[in-house]
């Protein structure tokens, strides 16, 4: 239960951290 939260986490943040750093 702790894997998936975790997953879903890493992912929005590596995508957040791609759109960012693409947007800039």
């Amino acid at each position: 239960s702790v894997r998936i939260p975790s997953s879903l986490c890493g992912i929005v943040g590596l995508k957040t951290t791609y759109g960012r750093t693409d947007m800039t």
